[in-house]
């Protein structure tokens, strides 16, 4: 008997810290989260600080967003990881559709699309009529602020031990955005620029949300571009094509700081 007791307790103390860590291990696996675009790969940096969830950008990061689409159709879905969640932007950007490839791997896996929240009656971004391609749409920063709370609201489902801490950074982050706006309004309206153009119409929503007429390129106080214009006023504009920022605050900032030079 107290052999038996003996063989019991040997194998009491051997098995149950295999369990807890086998456990441990399983719920560290499954806090992962993918995105394939640099602005929602950014807002899930962000908003994760602190969280443990596992961020996984899935293409290859030299590639713009322009090019995402054709590495998506070549890519076998067993060289992508298993995920719990993905941010995707699908309901507007339809060709980025990581969704079917990822389901392959996690049939579990559960989409959380910035640009139409999944819901009855869901919030969605606003975006200009009878577009034929999509535009940046998320440079409008109200835009911007939809997709930060769409983001937050659904990963707090999925994880709701780290509400807490997703709730606080999406007040951060909101808030960021918010001064970021008053500020360029602030920045126009000391520099006198009282008309914008584009020279590429996916630009068209940061011009729009500028509250400031929309002209052509000759009859703008400046014009909004992703290079310098020789001869014309121009606020550079990195739409984020392509990833580099550390953190949408950087880019925030940036955003700032390249309308400041063009005022000047």
């Amino acid at each position: 008997m107290k052999k038996t007791l003996l063989c019991f307790k040997h194998l009491f103390t051997a098995v149950i810290p295999a369990l807890a860590c086998l456990l441990l291990s399983t719920s560290l696996q499954a806090a992962s989260l993918g995105s394939a675009a640099p602005v929602t790969q950014l807002l899930a940096r962000d908003l994760t600080q602190g969280t443990g969830i596992q961020l996984h950008y899935l293409p290859a990061e030299r590639l713009p967003l322009n090019r995402i689409p054709a590495w998506f159709n070549r890519v076998n879905p067993s060289e992508l990881p298993a995920l719990d969640a993905v941010l995707t932007l699908e309901s507007v950007w339809q060709d980025i559709n990581l969704y079917p490839a990822l389901r392959q791997r996690n049939i579990r896996v559960v989409p959380i699309d910035l640009a139409q929240e999944i819901a009855p009656g869901g919030a969605r971004v606003i975006q200009r009529p009878g577009l034929l391609t999509p535009d940046y749409f998320w440079l409008d920063l109200n835009n911007l602020t939809l997709m930060v709370n769409i983001a937050a609201r659904d990963l707090s489902r999925i994880w709701p031990e780290q509400a807490t801490t997703l709730d606080h950074n999406r007040r951060q982050l909101v808030q960021q955005i918010q001064q970021t706006a008053i500020q360029l309004d602030d920045l126009l309206l000391e520099a006198g620029i009282e008309s914008l153009a584009v020279d590429d119409e996916r630009l068209v929503p940061l011009a729009l949300m500028m509250a400031v007429p929309l002209v052509t390129a000759d009859q703008a106080d400046m014009l909004l571009s992703t290079g310098k214009r020789d001869g014309q006023r121009t606020w550079v504009v990195d739409p984020l094509l392509r990833t580099g920022q550390e953190s949408l605050a950087d880019w925030l900032q940036q955003l700032l700081s390249s309308l400041q030079v063009a005022a000047e």
